[in-house]
């Protein structure tokens, strides 16, 4: 079995809007990824992903955002970061590190009003899972589209977190509540990984996002701290027969 995807939060220096990196999805590979990088020879390639404090203000009205709504999913704002990953290339693992400078400390994430992280549009974690349970799924995937979030309802009373298969019991996490600065983890088992794998082929990118959700309150919401995460990747260079 190949090692758990261990993964904590990011940050990055580039903002764009996701609907400019969905390319044309291929078909899915014929040979299994698992079974390429059983047999293939491995290469390693370390990235640093960082975002960078975001202020408050949603950017109400604002491409597909809505006006500002009490107790509804209004408006985000969306900071991502792309990996530079040769092309024809499968992944066998990722490692997330998710620490402060200090290689003893864990890192502190503050946001507001609700957070989700995706790769490729996969939701990774989220703050509020009440929203994840609007989005389309994909095996145990659940992909990000801002489009059947907003306008849904948004409770401060149901502040379940969302991990990636949790559910399932095939990863665990750790994700503070909203306006409170806490440690957040996520380790991710080897089924899930091959999933996360599988589908980062057939889209033939590595983006990382973090969107950040609000409904109404301008001086806070859509706001989070610095934070980042230190990528590790294992791939194999792999074309589907």
């Amino acid at each position: 079995m190949r090692p758990v995807l261990a993964l904590a939060l990011s940050a990055c220096s580039q903002t764009l809007l996701l609907d400019q990196l969905r390319p044309f999805v291929p078909e899915p590979p014929a040979r299994t990824i698992v079974e390429a990088c059983e047999r293939g020879e491995v290469e390693h390639r370390a990235l640093d992903v960082r975002f960078p404090e975001r202020d408050a203000g949603c950017e109400w009205g604002v491409d597909g955002n809505l006006d500002p709504g009490q107790g509804v999913i209004s408006a985000r704002t969306e900071d991502v970061v792309v990996l530079e990953m040769p092309t024809d290339v499968a992944i066998c693992d990722v490692t997330l590190d998710f620490r402060g400078p200090d290689p003893e400390s864990e890192q502190i994430l503050r946001y507001d009003d609700a957070f989700i992280l995706t790769l490729d549009d996969v939701v990774l974690a989220a703050s509020y899972g009440p929203m994840v349970e609007l989005l389309e799924e994909e095996g145990h995937l659940r992909l990000y589209d801002w489009d059947r979030l907003a306008g849904a309802p948004f409770s401060f009373a149901d502040l379940d977190a969302y991990c990636l298969g949790a559910a399932e019991g095939l990863s665990t996490c750790t994700i503070p509540p909203p306006e409170t600065s806490g440690i957040i983890s996520l380790d991710f088992g080897s089924e899930i990984v091959d999933e996360l794998a599988d589908h980062a082929y057939r889209q033939q990118r590595y983006a990382f996002a973090f969107i950040s959700v609000g409904d109404n309150d301008e001086d806070v919401d859509c706001s989070h701290a610095e934070f980042g995460f230190t990528v590790d990747v294992d791939y194999v260079r792999y074309t589907a027969d």
